[in-house]
């Protein structure tokens, strides 16, 4: 009963980001307004992108989205090019911030890492739920870009990409990071079946 009580409120929550998504966009279809850097940066980098990413981080944790890629998708890394990302994009820096505002409290960590070498099927296995949500959303909030430019809202348009760049892309190269250095370690790309914890 607590699980279905979990997966209503997940689904509830995605649906209504979905809601105010679609409305936001209605909105500036009959009211484009004026090009501004406030807009740029709230509404279409911040707004957009936590909208966006989180409808499907709140499916994520209902829907197994993990399994629609198939495990080809998972193996193929080309680590040392997700090496070289990594580095020069400085994505370390999301990692590092994700574990000051989150993953430092131990029930988060917990769930999302595991702990011990035994249980690095986990982070495994979550790296995927996380790295498919952000893929989703990436692939989501591009769609969105024309639209804004149609609307002749560049500053939209230039702010969701940023956003996306920060809020999508660079976690997909970090789950993508982690999975290579998992598989170094000769872990296999299906593990036991987890309880999924999107990094949004």
């Amino acid at each position: 009963m607590k699980k279905l009580g979990k997966s209503a409120f997940y689904l509830g929550t995605s649906g209504l980001l979905l809601l105010t998504l679609w409305s936001t966009l209605k909105g500036l279809q009959e009211h484009p307004g004026q090009p501004s850097v406030a807009a740029a940066f709230w509404l279409g980098g911040f707004a957009c992108t936590t909208a966006v990413a989180g409808v499907f981080g709140m499916l994520g944790l209902v829907v197994p989205l993990h399994k629609l890629p198939g495990p080809r998708f998972y193996n193929c890394l080309e680590a040392n090019l997700v090496s070289r990302l990594y580095r020069a994009l400085h994505v370390e820096w999301l990692r590092r911030f994700l574990c000051w505002i989150h993953y430092h409290k131990p029930q988060p960590r917990q769930a999302f890492y595991g702990g011990g070498r035994a249980r690095l099927a986990l982070l495994l296995h979550n790296t995927q739920g996380a790295e498919i949500c952000h893929v989703l959303a990436f692939v989501a909030q591009l769609l969105l870009l024309p639209y804004f430019l149609h609307l002749g809202r560049y500053d939209l348009a230039a702010g969701a990409a940023v956003g996306n760049l920060f809020g999508n892309f660079y976690p997909i190269v970090l789950q993508r990071q982690h999975r290579s250095r998992l598989l170094r370690l000769g872990l296999m790309t299906q593990p036991r079946t987890a309880q999924l914890h999107p990094s949004l």
